[in-house]
């Protein structure tokens, strides 16, 4: 007998017929792959706009410390520098501060004041914070700003400022009785400076020069023909749009600054009027991303602040918009940006009046309806980040401040220093 055996053919198992990819298949694959391109390419906006923040707040904070050596090299911030507004001069114009105080100790009815009168009456005159603004001074003369509002800082109907009745928002009685006594009218007043003035008028021209950053180069982009160039200012002698000599780089004029000075102790503030270099003052430069100047009489507000938590460099504040406000004083509020806080020291007595205002980043913001927050549509809980403040919470009492909204400020450099100068009103 005979044995065949198999062929490894034989062996092998017939192959399986196989279908192919159906259009249905190749439609999902797409999609999916779709939605993922999707989700890689919305990552791109994204990331520029964070790359864009932090260029923004790499930035500012270097234009900031380079500001701060700017003001001193200028002289702007030694007080005899510092212009004021005066509605009785010559109709309402700008003066020397030194001459605008001298003139209020020489007039009959100041001589001899007692030390809770004459600080009362310093305190509704001068002021007690300064900020020197001679960019925002001159957009708001441009805005033509009443007299009543053309010394305040933020432009803003304040409580307690002589803009007559109608126009104060309603207080509680613990906001009255602590802003009224020692602190009469909104004591943080708008200065402009020797450097920026033609004349006796701010002039905006000559404080872009001076209070806006330079290094911002303005580069040529129109033509595609034409490689990207950065553009210069100088004549134009054939008038065909360009210039024929380079005078200066032409920059976009993004960034620019203020500055405030702020009395550390009451015996500071007094020596303004005496020998600022004897004392020490807080003196902030802040620092703007295109600043609505040309819309600052709106663009910048005041808010009603209730302090709900305190700690180590900040804590909580709870933003309330005054009734009278018709507008959303909220609507630029963002992360990031600085707001100005300010009030009356707790140690504040009418012989000795302190006013404490520094400047604090918005770390977070919260329009939801909870704990102290009732009212969404007027209220915000800021969580803010900055030097400790010294109201506390005692048996439930929130202390009460005032918060002002500047748009665009996007850092701040802060410094202890001396004015190391004679004052303004030796």
């Amino acid at each position: 007998m005979r044995f065949r055996f198999p062929s490894p053919q034989s062996l092998a198992p017939s192959p399986t017929p196989r279908g192919g990819v159906t259009l249905t298949e190749v439609l999902i694959s797409m999609a999916i792959l779709a939605i993922g391109l999707l989700g890689a390419a919305a990552m791109f906006p994204v990331g520029g706009y964070f790359m864009q923040k932090g260029e923004i707040a790499d930035r500012g904070a270097a234009i900031a410390q380079a500001a701060f050596a700017d003001l001193v090299a200028r002289g702007d911030l030694h007080p005899d520098n510092w212009q004021v507004w005066d509605p009785e001069w010559n109709g309402g114009s700008y003066r020397p501060m030194d001459q605008f105080v001298r003139d209020w100790m020489a007039e009959p009815s100041n001589q001899g004041l007692g030390v809770q009168d004459f600080q009362t009456g310093m305190n509704s005159a001068a002021g007690f914070v300064y900020v020197i603004d001679p960019l925002g001074t001159a957009a708001g003369l441009r805005a033509n700003l009443p007299e009543s509002l053309i010394d305040l800082a933020p432009y803003a109907a304040v409580p307690g400022a002589s803009i007559g009745d109608a126009q104060v928002p309603t207080l509680d009685a613990q906001s009255i009785s602590r802003w009224t006594d020692q602190f009469p009218n909104w004591p943080v007043k708008r200065l402009a400076t020797s450097t920026s003035m033609i004349g006796n008028v701010p002039s905006e021209p000559v404080a872009q020069g001076v209070y806006a950053s330079q290094d911002d180069i303005a580069f040529s982009v129109d033509d595609e023909e034409v490689p990207t160039r950065q553009r210069v200012v100088g004549p134009d002698t054939d008038g065909d749009g360009n210039p024929n000599s380079a005078l200066t780089r032409e920059s976009r004029g993004d960034y620019s600054w203020m500055a405030m000075v702020a009395p550390t102790t009451s015996n500071a503030r007094e020596a303004l009027t005496l020998d600022p270099s004897a004392y020490y003052f807080d003196v902030s430069v802040v620092v703007f991303f295109k600043r609505p100047t040309d819309a600052i009489d709106t663009s910048e507000r005041l808010t009603h602040g209730s302090v709900i938590s305190t700690g180590t460099g900040g804590g909580e504040i709870l933003l309330t918009k005054f009734d009278r406000d018709a507008t959303d004083p909220f609507e630029d509020l963002r992360t990031g940006q600085w707001v100005l806080v300010s009030g009356p020291h707790p140690n504040s007595t009418a012989e000795e009046p302190l006013f404490f205002s520094q400047w604090y980043r918005v770390l977070a913001i919260d329009d939801q309806e909870r704990g102290p927050l009732q009212d969404p549509d007027k209220q915000r809980v800021v969580g803010l980040r900055g030097p400790d403040w010294p109201w506390t919470i005692t048996n439930g009492n929130l202390p009460s401040v005032r918060v002002g909204l500047f748009p665009g400020a996007v850092a701040v450099h802060t410094k202890t220093m001396r004015l190391e100068t004679l004052g303004a009103y030796q």
